[in-house]
C-alpha cells in the first residue's frame, strides 16, 4: 500500500513535533507575508542566520519572519 503525499508529510511533522531529530536537522517555522505557515527543515546543518538567508532569498517579497523550532 503506498502512503499518499499528505500522509507522508503528517509522518515527516511527526518526527519533529515529537521531539526526536536527528543531528544537524533542525526545524523552523516559515511564515510569510498572508499569514501561511509552514515548516522549514535544514538538513544542512546551517546556522540559524545561514537560514534566514536561505529562507529570505527563496520567498522574496512573500517571507515575513522565521522561527526556530524549540525540540
Amino acid at each position: 500500500m503506498s502512503l499518499d503525499f499528505e500522509q507522508k508529510n503528517k509522518n515527516i511533522l511527526n518526527r519533529f513535533e515529537s521531539k526526536t531529530t536527528s543531528n544537524g536537522c533542525t526545524a523552523y517555522n516559515t511564515v510569510l507575508q498572508d499569514g501561511r505557515k509552514m515548516v522549514s527543515i535544514d538538513m544542512q546543518n546551517r546556522t540559524w542566520e545561514e537560514m534566514l538567508k536561505s529562507e529570505k532569498s527563496f520567498w522574496g517579497d512573500r517571507f515575513a519572519k522565521l522561527e526556530y523550532v524549540k525540540g
